[in-house]
C-alpha cells in the first residue's frame, strides 16, 4: 500500500493510526503475516468507495451541462436477462450519445450485489429476489418473465396439442446448479409429476443448456423473455403448457438513495422502454 502510494511505510502506518484514533473506532487487526481491515474497517472502505463514485459521477454531470463530456455507464446483468433486449437499449444509447462509455458486467446475482454494494456498478438488471432484499438496496419492477418449458423443435412434444404430467416425467432433463432460482422452480414442477424425470446434464451456463437441447430430446426451463429471443441460435420451442410457476419479475437493483445522472436516466428510460416493447410482442405472441 505504501508503495503504490509512494510514501514510506511508517508514514502510512501513522496515517492509519491517527485516522483510526480520530474515528475512535477500531480499522484495523495485526496478524503474523501483517495487518488487514477489521469488520468496521471494511465497511467504511465501502463506504468510501461509494462516495468517491458518486463524487465522480457529480463531477461528471457537471461537465456534461458544460458540454464537455456524456459521462459513464457502469452496471450489471444477470445471465437470464436478454441480451437483445440491452443490446437495442445500448445501440439507442450510442446513437443519442455518442460520447458516453458503457460498461456493463454480467455475473452471478450474489457478486453483483457485491459490485452494487462497493460502487463499481451503479445498478443491476435481471431477475428481482423480492422480500429477502436487504435495506440498503431497492428493487424496481420491468416487467413480469415467467418460467417456460423448453425443448427442441423437432421434439414430440413441441407438437403435441395436449402434455400431461406423465409426458415430462418420461423425458429426461437439463438442470441448473442447486442454488440458483430456476433449480427452485424445476424441482417444484418435478415434485408435481407422478414420478421424478431424470435429470441427465446440470450446468449454469446458458449456451451449453441451449446447444445441449438442440442435440437431443432433453427438456429444460427457461425464462419467456429467454426462450422467444432465441439469443444463442439455437432451434428452441416453448412447449404449450401452462404451469402454475412462482411468480418472476424482472428490474433494477440499485443501493438505496441512489441519485443516476441525467445520463445514467437517459439509459434507465431506453431499457424500460425496450422491455414494455418485449412484454407487448410477447402478449401479441401468446394470444396469437
Amino acid at each position: 500500500a505504501a508503495r503504490s502510494l509512494g510514501i514510506a511505510e511508517p508514514t502510512l502506518h501513522r496515517t492509519a493510526r491517527d485516522f483510526e484514533s480520530g474515528l475512535k473506532v477500531p480499522l484495523y487487526r495485526r496478524h503474523l503475516r501483517g495487518m488487514t481491515a477489521t469488520e468496521l474497517g471494511t465497511q467504511l472502505a465501502i463506504r468510501l468507495r461509494v462516495a468517491l463514485r458518486e463524487i465522480d459521477q457529480a463531477l461528471a454531470e457537471i461537465a456534461n451541462a458544460r458540454g464537455l463530456g456524456e459521462g459513464r455507464i457502469a452496471f450489471g446483468c444477470l445471465p437470464m436477462m436478454p441480451k437483445q433486449l440491452l443490446a437495442r437499449a445500448i445501440g439507442r444509447m450510442l446513437r443519442l450519445h455518442p460520447g458516453v462509455e458503457i460498461e456493463m458486467e454480467e455475473d452471478s446475482h450474489d457478486n453483483l450485489m457485491i459490485a452494487l454494494r462497493n460502487g463499481t456498478v451503479d445498478f443491476a438488471i435481471g431477475a428481482l429476489r423480492g422480500g429477502g432484499m436487504a435495506l440498503d438496496l431497492v428493487e424496481t419492477a420491468l416487467f413480469e418473465d415467467p418460467y417456460v418449458i423448453v425443448a427442441r423443435s423437432a421434439h414430440k412434444l413441441a407438437r403435441a396439442a395436449h402434455i400431461k404430467d406423465t409426458d415430462l416425467a418420461r423425458q429426461h432433463w437439463i438442470i441448473p446448479p442447486r442454488g440458483m432460482p430456476r433449480y427452485a422452480a424445476v424441482q417444484a414442477l418435478f415434485a408435481r409429476l407422478p414420478k421424478r424425470p431424470d435429470a441427465v446434464l446440470e450446468t449454469s451456463s446458458l449456451a451449453m443448456m441451449t446447444s445441449a437441447l438442440a442435440e437431443s430430446d432433453c427438456l429444460s426451463v427457461l425464462s419467456r423473455s429467454q426462450a422467444h429471443t432465441n439469443e444463442f441460435n439455437a432451434n428452441i420451442a416453448v412447449l404449450p403448457i401452462d404451469l402454475p410457476w412462482p411468480q418472476r419479475l424482472v428490474g433494477t437493483t440499485t443501493r438505496a438513495g441512489w441519485l443516476p445522472t441525467r445520463i445514467q436516466r437517459r439509459f434507465l428510460t431506453l431499457v424500460r422502454q425496450e422491455c414494455q416493447t418485449m412484454n407487448s410482442a410477447e402478449s401479441a405472441r401468446e394470444f396469437a
